[in-house]
């Protein structure tokens, strides 16, 4: 076998390191163990070796991919955690927006026109009636 799989290994720890996002991770995966890797590629050679160097070779290979499966597998779960703590922070942020609008209305609208309970709040141009809003016309 041609290649220096402990090398590859090397460079293949690296690649899934710098993978940013899911996608990015895919690409790397595929380019690793995919058709066209060098892992893939070493596996081919095997047929041309003697039956000694071809089971110490794909016992190698085997030991690899399992490697960078791992090293895949690994990243793969931290950038799923990290998408998930986004979505979390993100739908946290979004549910606590109306609260805050809410109380910036209320503040808004305390300034009301108290004469009758018909009277339409003096704060903004919202249109409800003084009554309904925060309660100022009651």
């Amino acid at each position: 076998m041609t290649p220096d799989l402990d090398q590859h290994l090397a460079e293949a720890a690296t690649a899934v390191a710098a993978a940013g996002d899911l996608d990015a991770l895919r690409t790397v995966d595929s380019e690793l163990l995919g058709k066209q890797s060098v892992v893939t590629e070493a596996r081919k050679t095997l047929g041309g070796l003697d039956e000694d160097e071809r089971k110490a070779g794909g016992q190698r290979l085997n030991v690899v991919g399992a490697e960078i499966e791992a090293l895949v597998a690994a990243r793969r779960s931290a950038l799923e955690g990290e998408a998930r703590a986004e979505q979390l922070e993100e739908e946290r942020l979004r549910k606590s927006q109306p609260a805050v609008a809410a109380r910036g209305a209320a503040a808004e609208h305390s300034d009301h026109e108290k004469s009758t309970s018909d009277a339409i709040c003096a704060g903004s141009d919202c249109g409800v009636r003084a009554v309904d809003c925060c309660g100022a016309g009651a």
